[in-house]
């Protein structure tokens, strides 16, 4: 009687432990989606502002070079002379998809060039 009490009270604290460690495992793992998921928000919510700000640095980028090519400048008679610029017309969307690409991309390099040259 005394080894069966024995026996049934190590049956019981078993799988009690079995039980125990299943629940906290539930849990854990529970907890575990519950942080990771978090965590893989929050690596998502900067991912999407890093990409929004390279977007803008692009963006911004490629408007001021058009504002370059539209308002290049070329030197006269002397490098130094501030007076001595002449501006070519602006580019419109038209003007650019008549030219195409190829054909804006050279006088942006050759206006870095005399704005380099004549700072």
């Amino acid at each position: 009687m005394i080894f069966d009490l024995f026996l049934l009270l190590i049956a019981d604290l078993f799988f009690l432990l079995i039980v125990d460690v299943f629940l906290l495992l539930i849990v854990d793992l529970f907890l575990l989606l519950i942080v990771d998921l978090f965590f893989l928000l929050l690596v998502d919510v900067f991912l999407l502002l890093l990409a929004v700000f390279l977007l803008l640095i692009v963006s911004l980028t490629v408007v001021l070079l058009l504002l370059l090519v539209s308002r290049r400048t070329l030197c006269r008679e002397s490098c130094h002379s501030r007076s001595s610029f002449i501006r070519a017309g602006p580019i419109t969307i038209s003007s650019f998809i008549r030219a195409g690409p190829i054909t804006i991309f050279f006088p942006l390099l050759s206006s870095l060039n005399d704005l380099l040259q004549c700072s």
